[in-house]
């Protein structure tokens, strides 16, 4: 499967969560060298993104002496005819902040990098939870929010500079380390922690998650009954353009998606596989298996990668495509 920025992070974490995830103390670890080069891609795309305001300005904030500064400090904006808004961050006022003591954060951050976004869906699958993200961006010695719990389970990850973590512990006091770009923690709800700058540049991922269903052992926030439904309910950011209005625009190498925030199901039933999403329960030939497991998969994908996977003929994966996405069972790119 072709390589995509932020895939290596995002199995990488997985792997961390699913191996400790009734662990109750904090977790801290470090991720493989071989991650590095995926994490330079991330970090150089995230850095357009983290200021990508248009109508998502709220998401992003900066915090300066103890207190959101009201975004007129720092975005310039308006709505013009047609309700359209128009909104650039000032970075130059950005810039002065950080050099003060001021942290900026990216508030879902998912929803206007691809990178990240990839990250969350990911994740989604692999830990059967709800996931979010967010960056902060700091250049100076000093903490910005000190010790406190979160309502939710999350992932520190360290990618730029240094950071000073200082974190509940099983004894009477608290773990202090300097996170180096790599390095990371897997705190559960409530975990009361305090992070502060060592003066100079750095930026960290919080990746924020609920479990959507409790296990015996499993301790951390989870999803109620109606969340957890309503999540079920809830489609990926993207859509099925252009081939669900031209079936001929798809090629080869065009990204493809699972539509569904959640894992779809996949059951042999006599002569077919049932498969069940978001969009619906389908019936599909059996010789579809290797496809089928491939999109369950929650990675992006491709009709050429499809074809490789499943050693089926081309025409026929993109028979599965075209009918995939003119179901929203699939959408295209990222």
């Amino acid at each position: 499967m072709a390589h995509r920025t932020g895939a290596i992070v995002a199995e990488s974490i997985a792997q961390e969560i699913s191996d400790h995830e009734n662990t109750k103390s904090a977790r801290h670890f470090s991720l493989s060298e071989e991650s590095a080069e995926d994490r330079r891609a991330l970090i150089s795309e995230m850095w357009g993104d983290m200021l990508r305001a248009g109508p998502m300005w709220s998401n992003i904030r900066v915090f300066h002496e103890g207190r959101d500064l009201h975004p007129t400090r720092f975005m310039e904006g308006r709505i013009s005819d047609g309700l359209i808004v128009h909104s650039t961050v000032n970075t130059h006022a950005v810039i002065r902040c950080l050099e003060t003591g001021g942290t900026l954060i990216t508030n879902h951050l998912h929803e206007t990098s691809a990178a990240v976004q990839r990250i969350q869906e990911i994740l989604e699958y692999r830990l059967c939870a709800r996931v979010w993200i967010q960056s902060y961006l700091t250049k100076a010695g000093q903490t910005a929010f000190g010790l406190h719990g979160d309502d939710h389970n999350f992932v520190a990850l360290q990618l730029l500079g240094s950071k000073s973590w200082q974190v509940e512990s099983d004894g009477p006091e608290p773990t202090r380390r300097v996170f180096q770009a790599g390095d990371g923690a897997f705190l559960r709800a409530g975990t009361e922690h305090a992070v502060s700058g060592i003066g100079e540049l750095s930026l960290h991922l919080t990746i924020a998650f609920d479990w959507l269903e409790s296990t015996p052992g499993q301790p951390g926030s989870t999803l109620s009954e109606d969340e957890r439904r309503a999540h079920e309910k809830t489609y990926r950011l993207g859509s099925g353009l252009p081939v669900a209005l031209d079936p001929a625009t798809l090629e080869p190498d065009m990204g493809l998606r699972s539509s569904g925030r959640s894992r779809p199901a996949v059951r042999v039933e006599d002569d077919h596989l049932s498969f069940s999403c978001i969009a619906g329960k389908f019936r599909f030939d059996s010789r579809l298996a290797p496809v089928l497991e491939a999109v369950r998969d929650g990675d992006e994908t491709s009709v050429r990668e499809l074809t490789k996977v499943s050693g089926l003929d081309e025409e026929l994966v993109e028979q599965f495509v075209r009918f995939a996405v003119s179901k929203r069972i699939l959408l295209c790119a990222s």
